[in-house]
């Protein structure tokens, strides 16, 4: 049985819900055996397996490991009465690379500019207008001739710099990629949804207003969502599935098949 150190958790009860809350682990990131090529639309199945929301469609390969997956999780949820764990479905599989994957891209360089966490930007500096096409283009993957030449011509525009490039797509491609290089496009990739606790701020008094909420793949609330017991589990044992994150300090509820 792929276990947890319960007794390192402390147990938190919202809205009937238990959750065991770990402290912050080490977190560890992965790029070895990233999928890449993009499938072929025609042969992606639905994933009905356990933790399904009959709409996330994956390479038929991934089916079986990703049901063996689920089914441990779940049930190891069920064992410890744990709702992040019970509550996990695998929220979507496949996205195609799409016009859809660069205006979110864009989205995301001007949100991390706009969130200027921790501060680093200049205060009004923007993204160059006359380069929010190219960033919606299909730039590859890091490396590749086109994407280095984006980077160039945005560390060559007025405000910017080389060091300030480099700090925005440092932040950028923790959270998103470009189109080109697209693991969701591969269908061997999929992220999971599922309920947290989190500390909710009470503006009143600025105490501590337990809460929980599903995670959405929202990165805002991976530090919750990693010390979850799914976040756990994930951390600890997705690869004796096959599976790992790309970077569990980033997303560690994005999964992606290594086999």
């Amino acid at each position: 049985m792929l276990e947890l150190q319960l007794e390192k958790a402390e147990l938190k009860t919202v809205n009937g819900h238990r959750y065991y809350v770990f402290p912050a682990p080490p977190t560890h990131t992965n790029q070895n055996n990233r999928p890449q090529q993009y499938a072929d639309v025609k042969k992606l199945k639905t994933y009905m397996g356990r933790g399904s929301n009959s709409v996330a469609r994956l390479h038929p390969d991934v089916l079986a490991p990703a049901d063996l997956l689920m089914t441990a999780l779940r049930d190891y949820g069920t064992q410890i009465d744990d709702w992040s764990l019970s509550s996990a479905v695998i929220h979507n599989g496949y996205r195609p690379d799409d016009a859809t994957q660069g205006a979110n891209y864009l989205r995301i360089i001007k949100l991390k500019i706009a969130e200027n966490n921790p501060p680093v930007f200049p205060k009004g500096l923007t993204f160059p207008s006359n380069l929010e096409a190219d960033a919606q283009g299909v730039l590859g993957k890091r490396g590749d001739q086109r994407r280095e030449a984006f980077r160039l011509n945005v560390a060559g525009s007025p405000g910017w710099t080389q060091a300030l490039m480099q700090e925005l797509f440092n932040r950028v491609d923790r959270d998103y990629a470009p189109r080109g290089f697209n693991p969701h496009s591969t269908g061997y990739v999929f992220d999971l949804d599922f309920s947290i606790y989190y500390c909710g701020q009470e503006k009143k008094n600025k105490t501590c207003v337990d809460r929980e909420r599903m995670v959405g793949t929202d990165t805002h609330y991976n530090g919750f969502a990693l010390r979850s017991a799914v976040g756990m589990w994930l951390n600890t044992h997705a690869m004796h599935f096959g599976f790992d994150s790309y970077d569990t300090s980033a997303e560690v509820f994005h999964l992606e098949y290594r086999k």
